[in-house]
């Protein structure tokens, strides 16, 4: 959804300019100047503005410490409260982070090898007869150059009880099912390897072939193992 959307990106706006200023913040407290932290203030109600966005988290980190956080707008409506410390948002298509870290880890352990075709780690993988022009490779995946169609082209069933005008911003499988069985009947949108575009689909593919390269009963426990668990991010989780 584009309201969820949002909260990933907005660290990423003030990183660009935080990067000119953290190297001013106080040696010893590691305190943001306040002219840095009133612009902060000030961009996030622009861009719950902006966003139509009921609220943002926020933390900066510098040398390892801690030195700003605060929630914006509300958690709830109806209730003024910010969203407190503990809110988990939807990190959408930062997932596909996620994903690429555990390639190159398991590129790294000699696990799996980016430039195979990834039906030798998948077998139960099957391609639209226009996906067959040349092997698809983890490599294809993860750069966006395998020509699958994005997940937004399938047809999809919306969940039921959602409230009225709710809108769903990118239609998902339901299942590793529903996965494999919408890449079989789905056409290329251009030759395997023939240029760049951004597919959803790819990165979703990648995981699963990831997940069964490495023996694991799905991607949510992959991303547990090799991950999510050695770097103690015991409050992350994958929605399956």
């Amino acid at each position: 959804m584009k309201l969820l959307r949002a909260f990933a990106i907005m660290p990423c706006l003030l990183a660009v300019f935080l990067f000119h200023v953290v190297d001013q913040a106080d040696a010893e407290t590691k305190a943001l100047p306040e002219r840095v932290t009133e612009w902060i203030d000030s961009r996030a109600a622009e861009r719950l503005a902006e966003e139509k966005s009921p609220g943002i988290s926020l933390a900066i980190v510098v040398d390892g410490e801690l030195v700003y956080q605060k929630g914006y707008g509300v958690n709830t409506i109806g209730d003024d409260a910010p969203p407190p410390e503990e809110t988990s948002y939807q990190v959408a298509s930062v997932t596909k982070s996620f994903v690429g870290t555990l390639a190159a880890k398991m590129t790294a352990d000699g696990r799996v090898d980016l430039d195979v075709p990834i039906t030798e780690y998948a077998p139960d993988v099957v391609f639209h007869a226009s996906a067959q022009s040349a092997p698809i490779t983890l490599r294809l995946l993860l750069s966006h150059q395998s020509g699958l169609g994005n997940i937004s082209e399938w047809d999809y069933t919306l969940p039921e009880g959602l409230p009225d005008g709710f809108d769903v911003w990118v239609p998902e499988p339901r299942s590793t099912e529903d996965l494999l069985s919408g890449i079989t009947v789905t056409p290329n949108v251009f030759p395997v390897g023939e240029r760049y575009q951004y597919s959803g689909t790819g990165s979703a593919l990648a995981a699963y072939v990831l997940a069964e390269a490495g023996g694991y009963e799905s991607f949510d426990a992959a991303l547990n193992t090799e991950l999510l668990q050695p770097l103690g991010m015991t409050d992350t989780f994958f929605r399956t």
